[in-house]
């Protein structure tokens, strides 16, 4: 979808995990899964955020609903 362009140009992909990653380290990490040419690799790359947190408590949650409006 991201190659043919069919995503929203304000779209966010938010990770949240209790994983210990960063931006850099998810991304290169989903870019060895993804097919395309380099363009679109980095343009669907360049949409993802992390946030490593709890799923315990409930601040983890407010700060990712922060982020993005429903």
């Amino acid at each position: 979808m991201a190659a043919r362009r069919f995503l929203p140009k304000n779209l966010a992909v938010i990770g949240y995990a209790r994983s210990k990653l960063n931006v850099k380290d998810l991304r290169a990490t989903i870019a060895e899964h993804l097919k395309g040419t380099g363009d679109e690799v980095k343009r669907f790359l360049d949409l993802l955020s992390y946030l490593p947190g709890a799923y315990d408590t409930a601040e983890g949650f407010q700060v990712c609903a922060a982020l993005q409006p429903l």
